[in-house]
C-alpha cells in the first residue's frame, strides 16, 4: 500500500542541479548547502523525486528567510512529484510558494516546527496523493480536504488541531489512510456516518472525542483498522473519563488562535461575565474596607488583636498547604499526558492474569516495603506493578484523595502511572495498593553510555536531549503536588530511555499521604505522612530539592565524561578534572570528555553544560541552582549546539 513507504532515494532534478551549480549561491539555505559540501549534484541525472532528511528533531528552527529561500529554490521545479523535507527545523507557516509545485503527488514535511492553520495553498494542490504533516504544531480547525480529489494518505498526527472532525473527511472517495492521533480534536462523530469505500486505516486516538463511534467503524472489521484509544468514547476500550475530554476541549478552544465567526459573541459574553465578577469583587472589597474602618474607630484594641491573629493565620496558610490539593496539578501535566495510555482503575483479576498470579518469574525487585512485578495485559502491552502494604488504616476518603493525586504523575519524562488497584484482603485488616506503570524496555541511560552498540547512538545532541528530559521530569516532580515530591533516588540507573531515546525517570518517590485525624503515624509506614502542623516540612522540601539537583549533577557528569561514578572519591576526582579542563581551554576539555562525542558538539554548547554541571555539584547546597536555572542553561546549550549543527548534521538520503 502506498502509505507504508516514505523513504525515497535522493536524486536531484536537473533544474535544481542547475540552480545549485550557478555562480550565485548566497540564497541557498543550510540544508542544501550541506549537500554541496558532500557531493557534486551537477553530475546527477534528472529525477522528479527529492528527499532531504535532518539527523534529529533537535535541529534549531530555520529562520523565516531560510525557509522562504528553500521553498523559493524548490518552486523552480514545477515537475517535481515527490518532496520530503523531514526534521529540517522548518518553522512558522508553510511558505506560500508551495503552491507552485503543482505536480506534487507526495509531500512529507513531518517532524518540523511548522505552525498555523493548514494553509489553503495545500488544499489547492489537486495532484497530491500522500500528505504527511505529522509532528508539527499546526493548529486551528481541520479542513475536510474535499479539494484534494486524489488524496490516498493523510497523516496529521502529533499536531495541535482542535474542534470537530468534518464528517466528509471519513467519506472521502479516494482516502485510504487517515491518522489524526495526538491532537485536541473534540465533539461527536455522527453515528450515521458513511465511510469511504477505500478507507482502510483510521487512527483517532489521543484526542478529546466523545459519544459513540459510527457504525461503519464497527463493521467490516476485516477490511478496516480503527484505533480509538485515549478519548472519552462510549462502548470503547481504554478510554478516559468524560470529564477529562470536557476540560481538555474547553482548554483547547480557549487557547486556539483561530476563532470562528461566533467567537466574537462568546468573547463578548465572557467579557460581560468577567466584568460582572470583577465589579462584584470590587464592591465586596469596598464593603469590607468600610466595615473594618468602622471597627477600627470603635474598638481599637480588638482591631490590633485581629491584625495579629490574621498575620499568624497567613503564615500557617502559606507554609502548610494541603499536600494533596488537586488544584496544584498544573495544566502542563494534563497537556503532557495526552499521548500516554489513559489512566484507569484495574481489577485484581486483570493484574493476576497479567502476572500469572504474581509468579516469582515476573518479580523484578523485592524490598522491605514494596515489590515490583512485570506483567502482560490482554491487549499485548507490557506493564510494571509496584505493590505496597499500608501498615495503618486510612479512611476511604483519604485513599480516594491520594489516588487522585497519584493519577497526576503522568508526564513524557516520567515512567508514568497508568492506573491502580486496591485490595483489602480477606480479613479486611490491611490494604494493599497496586500501582500500574508503563513498561520501558529499552535500557537505562547508563547502558546507553557504556554498551558499545548503544553508545553509537548517543552523540552530544542525543545526550543533551536526554539530560534536559531528566531536568524536566524533576521539575514536574517538584511542582505537581504541594509539597513537591523531593529527595528522589535519581541515580543514572533510574533514568530509562524509550525507543526514541526520550529520558524517563523511574522509581521516584510518591506524594505524601494526608494524615487521618483518627490515626497515628506508624514508625514503618509505607507512605510518608505530612502532619498539618509539621513546621519542619519547609526545610525538608528545600533540602530535598537541593539533593535532587546534586543527583542531576552526577547524571550530567557521567553523561559528559562517559565515566561511571560509583563513589564520592571518584566524583571529586572527576569534578576537579572537569573544572581544570574548563579553565585550561578546548584541548584539555576534549581530553576530559567522552571520546564518543568528539566531533559532534559545539564548544560553547559543551562548556555551558559543564558549567551548570559543576554548579549542581557544589558542596554548599545553597549555591546549587534551581531546577528552572538548570533547564534554562541546558536549553541554551542546545540552542548553541543547533546553531553550530544546522548545516553540519543534515543527512541527505
Amino acid at each position: 500500500m502506498p502509505f507504508l513507504s516514505h523513504t525515497i532515494p535522493i536524486l536531484l532534478t536537473l533544474p535544481l542541479a542547475s540552480l545549485l551549480c550557478s555562480p550565485s549561491q548566497s540564497q541557498i539555505p543550510p540544508p542544501l548547502s550541506a549537500f554541496l559540501n558532500s557531493s557534486n549534484p551537477c553530475s546527477l541525472p534528472p529525477s522528479p523525486r527529492l528527499s532531504i532528511t535532518g539527523g534529529s528533531r533537535l535541529h534549531r528552527p530555520l529562520s523565516a528567510a531560510s525557509a522562504d529561500a528553500l521553498f523559493a529554490a524548490l518552486s523552480t521545479l514545477p515537475h517535481l512529484t515527490s518532496l520530503s523535507l523531514v526534521s529540517l527545523g522548518l518553522h512558522g507557516p508553510v511558505p506560500p510558494q508551495i503552491h507552485r509545485l503543482s505536480s506534487l503527488q507526495l509531500l512529507n514535511l513531518s517532524s518540523n516546527y511548522l505552525s498555523g492553520p493548514i494553509p489553503p495553498q495545500l488544499l489547492a494542490m489537486g495532484s497530491l496523493q500522500n500528505l504527511i504533516l505529522a509532528g508539527n504544531s499546526f493548529n486551528g480547525t481541520l479542513p475536510d480536504f474535499k479539494s484534494l480529489t486524489a488524496i490516498t494518505e493523510l497523516d496529521l498526527r502529533g499536531n495541535r488541531l482542535a474542534g470537530e472532525i468534518p464528517p466528509p473527511l471519513f467519506s472521502h472517495p479516494s482516502l485510504e489512510f487517515l491518522d489524526l492521533s495526538g491532537n485536541t480534536l473534540s465533539g461527536h462523530i455522527p453515528t450515521d456516518l458513511s465511510c469511504g469505500g477505500r478507507l482502510r486505516f483510521v487512527n483517532i486516538s489521543d484526542n478529546l472525542l466523545i459519544g459513540a463511534l459510527p457504525s461503519c467503524f464497527r463493521t467490516d472489521s476485516l477490511n478496516r483498522v480503527v484505533i480509538d484509544k485515549a478519548n472519552c468514547l462510549d462502548d470503547s476500550k481504554y478510554q478516559r473519563p468524560i470529564s477529562y475530554c470536557n476540560q481538555g476541549a474547553l482548554a483547547a478552544n480557549l487557547s486556539s488562535h483561530e476563532e470562528k465567526s461566533g467567537s466574537r459573541r462568546k468573547f463578548g459574553l465572557l467579557f460581560c461575565v468577567v466584568g460582572g465578577i470583577i465589579g462584584g469583587v470590587a464592591l465586596l472589597v469596598l464593603l469590607v474596607v468600610l466595615v473594618l474602618r468602622k471597627l477600627r474607630e470603635n474598638h481599637p484594641k480588638r482591631w490590633t488583636l485581629l491584625i495579629s491573629d490574621a498575620r499568624k493565620s497567613s503564615i500557617i496558610q502559606v507554609t502548610h498547604r494541603n499536600p494533596v490539593d488537586k488544584r496544584h496539578a498544573s495544566q502542563a501535566v494534563i497537556t503532557e499526558s495526552l499521548g500516554l495510555i489513559p489512566y484507569r482503575i484495574f481489577t485484581m483479576k486483570e493484574l493476576e492474569e497479567a502476572t500469572n498470579n504474581f509468579d516469582a518469574s515476573n518479580l523484578m525487585r523485592n524490598g522491605p516495603h514494596k515489590q515490583c512485578y512485570k506483567g502482560l495485559l490482554q491487549d499485548g502491552s507490557m506493564i510494571m506493578i509496584r505493590c505496597f502494604d499500608l501498615k495503618q488504616k486510612y479512611s476511604p476518603q483519604s485513599l480516594v484523595r491520594y489516588m487522585d493525586t497519584i493519577s497526576k504523575l503522568r508526564h513524557q519524562h516520567l515512567v508514568s502511572i497508568i492506573g491502580h488497584c486496591t485490595d483489602n484482603g480477606q480479613d479486611n485488616a490491611n490494604t494493599t495498593v497496586f500501582l500500574v506503570f508503563e513498561y520501558i524496555s529499552n535500557g537505562t541511560l547508563r547502558s546507553h553510555l557504556t554498551e558499545w552498540r548503544k553508545r553509537k547512538m548517543m552523540k552530544w545532541p542525543q545526550r543533551a536531549a536526554a539530560v534536559i528530559g531528566v531536568a524536566r521530569g524533576i521539575k514536574i516532580l517538584h511542582t505537581v503536588t504541594d509539597p513537591g515530591i523531593v529527595g528522589n533516588d535519581l541515580s543514572i540507573e533510574n533514568i530509562l530511555l524509550d525507543k526514541t531515546l526520550r529520558a524517563k525517570i523511574t522509581d521516584y518517590n510518591l506524594p505524601v499521604l494526608p494524615s487521618d485525624k483518627t490515626t497515628k503515624r506508624g514508625p514503618d509506614s509505607t507512605f510518608a505522612v505530612m502532619e498539618d502542623n509539621d513546621l519542619s516540612s519547609i526545610s525538608y522540601v528545600e533540602r530535598g530539592e537541593r539533593e535532587d539537583i546534586y543527583q542531576l549533577g552526577l547524571i550530567l557528569l557521567e553523561t559528559i565524561t562517559g565515566k561511571s561514578v560509583e563513589s564520592q572519591e571518584e566524583m571529586d576526582v572527576l569534578r576537579v578534572q572537569l573544572q581544570q579542563s574548563l579553565n585550561d581551554g578546548a584541548e584539555k576539555l576534549e581530553e576530559t570528555i567522552d571520546r564518543a562525542i568528539h566531533g559532534t558538539f559545539a564548544l560553547d554548547s559543551l562548556k555551558t553544560a559543564v558549567e551548570i554541571t559543576l554548579n549542581c555539584l557544589s558542596k554548599d547546597p545553597k549555591e546549587r541552582p534551581s531546577i528552572d536555572d538548570v533547564i534554562w542553561n541546558l536549553q541554551y546549550s542546545v540552542q548553541v549546539q543547533d546553531g553550530w549543527a544546522t548545516s553540519e548534521n543534515v543527512i541527505i538520503q
